[in-house]
């Protein structure tokens, strides 16, 4: 054989959770087990013709129960079918040279590494000294309307901003104190780096982020000193006004916040999706406004009079109906994050199942993998409060492969479109639907792109096809059936449409609830809404006078 050096290895005695049955049925003949660098140096040498495509391998030496002894060579691969494919088919041969059985991983995307540097370069900084406010006297939008999301809270000595809207839109005041901010989208974060210019301390998630680097908005920040980074549960004090940070199915990283005096309190989970097939969110917003307080909550109403939106309809049923039709399904977007909730999502489901987890390749957009990474390490970290609600549900606190499955192929990576299996499922934005070629199939679009026009004559639409699952916005249907239970709880105000738009929303649905206006808390009628029963309880009150936010979040379990 050729000289070739072996790759990278590490060598564990940890568990391996994955299948197993294949793995025992070979290594039940091995004869020895060579040391993992003679091992690691053989493997090299008999997938020469792959030269580099070994990226890493991980020989994970335990025994199972007990009862056997298991010695699995995890080999992380490049984009290369070829070599996945030989890995798989080699196995046995493997075995009898090395006493190592190969388990072909997918492109390793070092998640981890790329997680921890996040973490380093933005350490938590609670200490806020400029804002020194003690009551909230009332809110006005930020921005004048199609200007983003933007939300001036008024305090008796400064104002707090929720968001930054679309760039250019934002106009700052000398009152301004704080951004919070609570996901990455531009129509949210869009003066970001504005806000941080004028040096007004920033607060956000680590996921927000991570996001924000994977899409290179953080290259134009030149400092980070006012940026804080926030987890689901930490409460911090600005001067006399609490602020708690919650997790939101909307995007990687979206938080929401709790902004209370020692009267009043305002919920605001920014963009959010409050119910799917998938996830249910709407009890987790009861028990956060069961606090004996007057409350106030701000409720994205983006679907209000649009025929989009996330229901309950499962997308998955979809997907498996074109897989069935045509050998190659086009998931199209506008937005990379949508495109991320659709790949967790059609994985999951394809994986379990039998007769099609060994069939069907998933070929992502490498816009997608700093996203991949954020999500990965969270999983890896079981860092739970960087995952939003809508991805915890999917996997919970399970070690699933899905960011380096052997299936998982990067399209800037590799060479299209073969890719050696009888089905592929494609992740691709809007303006990467050239990269198709001459594949043909069927096109499921996702939000904003199933208005856009079609540029691949050789894709045919699956319709109908309800994606809203994806686009995480709540659609008509259950904005209006979350209204009519929450504001039994609070007074509603409803954000992200046109004031025309949400009041014929409004009456047509016969709701207690008001477009976002300039309001003062003096308006109201400071009695405490009783909330009716509600489940799972994890916010509890402080002497009903604060609100705390457990870490685990109390969701339904489907």
């Amino acid at each position: 054989m050729p000289d070739v050096n072996p790759p990278y290895f590490d060598v564990s005695n940890k568990p391996w959770f994955g299948p197993r049955a294949r793995a025992r049925s070979y290594l039940a003949k091995r004869t020895s087990v060579l040391p993992p660098s003679s091992a690691a140096t053989w493997l090299s040498e008999f997938f020469s013709r792959y030269t580099g495509a070994i990226q890493r391998i991980r020989f994970i030496d335990y025994c199972h129960n007990g009862e056997f002894r298991y010695t699995i060579a995890l080999t992380w691969t490049s984009c290369d079918n070829e070599l996945r494919q030989a890995i798989y088919e080699k196995a046995e041969d493997v075995v009898a040279k090395t006493g190592w059985y190969p388990l072909p991983q997918g492109e390793r995307i070092g998640s981890r590494l790329v997680f921890s540097a996040l973490e380093r370069s933005t350490p938590w900084n609670a200490n806020h000294p400029t804002f020194q406010a003690n009551r909230i006297i009332g809110f006005e939008p930020a921005v004048q309307e199609g200007g983003g999301t933007a939300i001036r809270i008024l305090t008796d000595d400064h104002t707090l901003l929720l968001d930054s809207a679309l760039p250019g839109q934002l106009k700052l005041k000398d009152t301004d104190r704080a951004l919070l901010l609570t996901h990455s989208h531009r129509d949210h974060s869009g003066n970001l780096v504005q806000a941080l210019a004028a040096g007004i301390p920033t607060f956000l998630s680590t996921g927000t982020l991570g996001v924000l680097d994977a899409i290179g908005i953080t290259s134009k920040i030149t400092s980070r000193n006012s940026i804080s980074q926030i987890q689901s549960g930490d409460s911090m004090q600005l001067g006399g006004i609490k602020v708690t940070a919650f997790s939101v199915p909307h995007s990687p990283g979206a938080i929401g916040f709790c902004v209370e005096d020692k009267t009043s309190v305002i919920v605001f989970p920014g963009d959010v999706s409050v119910r799917t097939s998938r996830h249910d969110f709407l009890c987790f917003l009861e028990q956060l406004l069961s606090i004996k307080k007057r409350k106030i909550l701000f409720l994205d109403a983006t679907m209000a009079g649009r025929p989009l939106g996330a229901g309950n309809e499962d997308p998955c049923i979809g997907v498996l109906d074109a897989l069935a039709k045509a050998s190659n399904v086009f998931i199209v977007s506008s937005d990379v994050e949508q495109l991320v909730y659709a790949y967790v999502d059609v994985f999951h489901c394809v994986k379990d199942k039998p007769d099609l987890r060994n069939t069907v390749s998933f070929l992502c957009s490498g816009k997608l993998r700093g996203i991949f990474e954020l999500i990965h390490a969270a999983f890896i970290k079981r860092n739970n409060a960087n995952l939003d609600p809508f991805i915890l549900e999917q996997y919970g606190n399970s070690f699933s492969a899905w960011a380096e499955s052997r299936w998982l192929y990067w399209i800037d990576r590799m060479t299209l479109p073969d890719v050696g299996s009888p089905k592929s499922i494609w992740f691709i934005t809007t303006k990467e639907l050239g990269l198709v070629g001459k594949a043909k199939g069927i096109r499921l679009l996702i939000g904003r792109a199933a208005t856009e026009p079609s540029e691949t004559e050789c894709l045919g639409d699956l319709s109908p096809f309800d994606t809203g699952a994806w686009t995480q916005h709540s659609n008509e249907e259950q904005l209006t059936s979350t209204v009519m239970r929450l504001c039994n709880y609070a007074d509603v105000f409803l954000f992200h449409n046109f004031t025309s738009r949400l009041s014929k929303f409004i009456e047509r649905n016969r709701l207690v609830a008001r477009p976002l206006r300039r309001t003062l808390i003096q308006d109201f009628d400071l009695t405490p809404k009783l909330p009716g029963p509600y489940c799972n309880p994890t916010v509890t009150s402080e002497g009903n006078d604060g609100l705390s936010i457990s870490s685990e979040r109390g969701f339904n379990d489907h």
